[in-house]
């Protein structure tokens, strides 16, 4: 059996979380979500919104906070299963090298299906 080395196991445990558990969509939806509920009183009494406008920017701002602490609890857990310390940022190289690989996965998929259709087309 093959040893992993110390960065082969930290992107072979990582990188599968990255790519179907942790995206960041949720917080920045659970921040507009938030700046829309913070505005809702002005809206209410400058712009006449009634029961029928706000109830959507509530439930918005429920549910997309909800969503957003959801995900920070599992990734949480994850950190302490696998004794992870730091947590990537935007700005991180390993998260710019994890966003490129996972842009060149995507074109990769792409291709393989378009690869895909055009071998199982009749001729």
């Amino acid at each position: 059996m093959e040893i992993l080395s110390k960065t082969e196991k930290y992107w072979s445990v990582i990188f599968p979380y990255i790519l179907y558990n942790y995206n960041l969509l949720p917080r920045k939806e659970s921040e507009s979500a938030a700046a829309n509920y913070v505005k809702l009183d002005y809206n209410i009494i400058y712009k006449g919104y009634t029961k029928k406008e706000t109830t959507p920017v509530k439930t918005r701002y429920r549910t997309t906070f909800t969503r957003y602490k959801m995900q920070e609890e599992e990734l949480t857990q994850f950190k302490e299963e696998h004794e992870i310390l730091t947590r990537w940022t935007l700005d991180l190289a390993p998260y710019k090298e994890a966003e490129k690989l996972l842009a060149e996965r995507s074109y990769r998929r792409h291709v393989d299906n378009l690869e895909h259709l055009c071998r199982s087309a009749p001729i």
